[in-house]
């Protein structure tokens, strides 16, 4: 869920947000909040609302709300497992290649054009 909404900006009261949990924690799913815009950024939302984080909840948040778009920092508060798996995930999307590059090899390989390559052949 997303607290405050984009683009509507609505905010899920306190009283809702617990609710979810609670429905979340019964069903034994995490609850993910998008909390971009939200607390505990000071000034960004305009309503009365508290921050929530358990065990169960994985909260993510961005600098790029605060006016830093560039700055491409995401933030997110999660239990133990969960900042493991997304830390190993973010490792494998950041730094394994796209499909075409390794597609292209492969042929590469099958033709034997590497192997030509390192030999100095063309």
């Amino acid at each position: 869920m997303s607290r405050p909404t984009n683009p509507t900006g609505n905010v899920v009261t306190d009283e809702e947000l617990m609710q979810l949990d609670a429905l979340a924690q019964q069903h034994d799913v995490p609850l993910l909040i998008d909390n971009a815009y939200g607390v505990p950024f000071p000034s960004i939302i305009f309503s009365d609302a508290r921050p929530l984080w358990n065990p169960n909840i994985i909260l993510c948040m961005s600098l790029s709300k605060l006016g830093l778009p560039g700055a491409r920092c995401g933030i997110i508060v999660a239990d133990e497992k969960t900042i493991s798996a997304l830390r190993n995930m973010n490792g494998i999307i950041s730094l394994a290649p796209g499909s075409i590059g390794p597609a292209i090899t492969a042929e590469m390989i099958q033709r034997g054009d590497l192997l030509r390559l390192s030999e100095g052949g063309d």
